[in-house]
């Protein structure tokens, strides 16, 4: 049966994280055969009861429950579940909760249901945490003796249990006890714990960590700063001249935009210069190649051509330019195979030259 709907008992707020008594973590199972086991119980009487010590502290003024298993109310802001629990499922107001809450959320609110790692979560006459031991499973187990908590133990789950039925014969006149083992599927049953908070409660909790007191906080590393690193003298602080190595913001303060060296500064200005040097020693090859070329070529177009029957220089110089052009694998306009371009071939007799050809 799930309870739903309910107001709830305001318990207090839960901002840090609890741990609850070791006994709080044992499973008891009300007989020897029984598939269930509850957490969250002591020994009264010699019987497993629920233990409301096993619950996070209330503020002043809260009853306490004799059954709080079965919902005793919410903890707000609550922030933090207790050691061993994790949140396993939540809840906003307005829309589908991931479970069948207990106790009713207000506008902005959140809630999140704490259980014990691996549970999961469920309403069985209340908020409640549930895991099946349907493989083999480890379970902290305990029984009572009168008040005391015995026989703690890692039990495994499933077991083998031997139970005994009673049969009545069909003129009801006689009766039988039938005994015989079974495979026991253990249920485990704990407590659910409600954290409800809002938005508003988690910048307030942030604010107080941040203002916290230095000896309650695990102190951060020192950073030196770039200047602090750049500086070659610690017992004398870098001058904020706002010069090379340092940026000034309107204000005039540092903007702290890490600075170079006189040593940085060199070697960059090195750098720079050689490159220079070989920009300009490629362009000035480029320019002298390409000037005896063209003396080449121009001393070639000023040769004597021959007769109208053999081709003197000139004329096998204009054959090579009319030439359509062979493309490589580079596409440049020269072949770039093995095969020479063929060319007319000149005349083996002497050309007459004009005097002045050789200066």
């Amino acid at each position: 049966m799930a309870f739903t709907n309910n107001a709830g008992v305001y318990l207090g707020p839960l901002t840090t994280s609890w741990s609850m008594p070791e006994s709080c973590s044992f499973h008891f199972s009300p007989c020897s055969t029984c598939q269930e086991g509850f957490r969250g119980q002591a020994c009264v009487s010699g019987a497993p009861q629920d233990h409301a010590g096993c619950w996070p502290p209330t503020v002043e003024g809260v009853a306490t429950r004799n059954h709080p298993f079965v919902g005793w109310g919410f903890y707000s802001p609550g922030l933090a579940c207790p050691t061993g629990y994790t949140s396993a499922c939540t809840a906003i107001h307005g829309q589908f909760p991931e479970w069948n809450i207990q106790f009713t959320l207000r506008p902005g609110e959140t809630a999140i249901g704490c259980c014990p790692t691996g549970y999961q979560c469920t309403n069985r006459n209340g908020n409640t945490c549930i895991a099946i031991a349907s493989t083999s499973t480890d379970v902290p187990s305990a029984t009572c003796d009168g008040a005391n908590v015995v026989a703690t133990t890692l039990k495994p789950f499933p077991d083998i249990v031997t139970v005994s039925r009673t049969t009545i014969d069909s003129d009801e006149s006689t009766s039988s006890i039938i005994t015989g083992t079974v495979t026991r599927t253990m249920t485990l049953l704990a407590p659910m714990f409600q954290l409800n908070f809002q938005s508003t409660d988690l910048i307030t909790t942030s604010s107080a960590a941040a203002s916290e007191t230095p000896s309650s906080k695990i102190p951060s590393p020192e950073i030196p700063s770039s200047s602090d690193r750049l500086s070659s003298s610690p017992a004398e602080p870098p001058q904020s001249s706002g010069g090379v190595g340092s940026e000034q913001d309107p204000a005039g303060g540092e903007t702290g935009g890490p600075s170079l060296s006189g040593g940085a500064w060199a070697g960059v200005a090195v750098g720079a210069m050689a490159g220079l040097l070989l920009v300009v020693a490629a362009v000035g090859w480029f320019i002298i190649k390409r000037r005896r070329k063209q003396r080449r070529l121009k001393n070639m177009d000023e040769a004597a051509p021959g007769d109208a029957t053999q081709p003197g220089e000139g004329d096998m110089y204009a054959a090579y330019k009319a030439a359509p052009p062979v493309y490589g694998s580079h596409g440049d306009g020269y072949s770039k195979t093995k095969e020479p371009i063929e060319l007319p071939i000149p005349s083996p007799r002497p050309v007459e030259l004009p005097a002045d050809s050789w200066r």
